[in-house]
């Protein structure tokens, strides 16, 4: 009797260790499992969220732009208030008195000068404002109707190249300004050649319900007419340029 109980005793001491080792297998088959689906669905996430924030990159780098020239014209002015409020005084100290800054202050010409300093760049700042919100909310409304592939072509363009699009809709045209053209309401478009003292070139004058000038980039002649918006007899491969004339 005591011999079976002893055998019984030995055989479950070689079978514990035997079941807790195949158990123990299966339970690092199972985490290693848990640890590999962990990032398989954190880098779909992270794929997710990239390809999410490469969606709206255009718009997201149009907006930031949009806000430092909103805010540039405003520097103008108050630097032109602190360099006053620094020049008076120091100049009433030495060559003029203050009863003489006041009174040249006094004259129609330099009241005219600093009222236009002060009210012109708030005065753009806001034309600016408005421009550019009217444009995002142009561009919110087209990345919800484009294509993968137009959103692609969208979001690859960067601030400082210059680029355009054509969806099925509208033309996109970036080049450093925003031209957002819807295609159906097309009733005229021009390539007008200009001569600014250092500066020619030719811009496109496209009409709409609106008129759009595009100075630097956009689409050439031949490209309105593969699209129909132009007829062939009217090709001579005229595109848009700008130039910088320098003296020798």
């Amino acid at each position: 009797m005591g011999i079976s109980v002893g055998a019984e005793e030995l055989f479950f001491l070689i079978l514990i260790p035997i079941f807790l080792l195949i158990n123990l297998k299966s339970t690092f088959v199972n985490i290693k499992k848990l640890y590999i689906k962990y990032h398989e669905n954190l880098n779909d996430e992270t794929v997710s969220y990239e390809s999410e924030i490469n969606r709206y990159a255009f718009m997201n780098m149009y907006q930031r732009l949009s806000r430092r020239r909103v805010c540039l014209p405003l520097i103008f002015p108050l630097l032109s208030i602190t360099i006053l409020a620094i020049l008076f005084p120091t100049v009433s100290k030495g060559v003029l008195s203050w009863k003489a800054v006041f009174i040249m202050f006094n004259h129609f010409s330099m009241q005219l000068v600093f009222l236009l300093s002060i009210l012109v760049p708030p005065i753009i700042s806001l034309k600016i404002y408005f421009s550019s919100r009217h444009n995002l909310d142009m561009l919110r409304k087209i990345y919800n109707h484009l294509s993968t592939q137009e959103l692609e072509q969208i979001d690859r363009i960067k601030e400082k190249q210059v680029a355009y699009v054509f969806t099925k809709e509208f033309l996109i045209n970036w080049d450093s300004s925003l031209n957002i053209v819807l295609l159906d309401e097309i009733k005229k478009i021009e390539y007008i050649r200009y001569f600014y003292f250092l500066l020619y070139g030719t811009r496109l004058k496209i009409t709409c319900n609106k008129k759009y000038v595009i100075w630097v980039y956009g689409p050439s002649e031949a490209e309105w007419i593969e699209r129909g918006f132009l007829p062939p007899s009217k090709k001579s491969e005229k595109k848009v340029s700008f130039n910088v004339h320098l003296p020798n």
